[in-house]
């Protein structure tokens, strides 16, 4: 279970990430593009900011196996 402390810090993270995703889509638009896939643990929160930025669909396409 996370604590408070960690709790914000990953919200931070977040926020930072996809603030980085809007600058991205601002700085290097892709007018050809169908729409945007995060890859998982390191780039959703990014992709969702370029997404809305860009005006482009935000879609999963990769998923991350978990063994168990």
């Amino acid at each position: 279970m996370l604590d408070l402390t960690q709790i914000l810090l990953v919200l931070t993270f977040t926020a930072r990430e996809k603030r980085t995703g809007r600058a991205l889509a601002k700085e290097q638009p892709t007018p050809d593009a169908d729409m945007v896939i995060g890859v998982p643990n390191s780039s959703l929160s990014a992709a969702s900011g370029y997404a809305e930025e860009s005006g482009l669909p935000y879609e999963m396409g990769l998923i991350k196996k978990i063994n168990m």
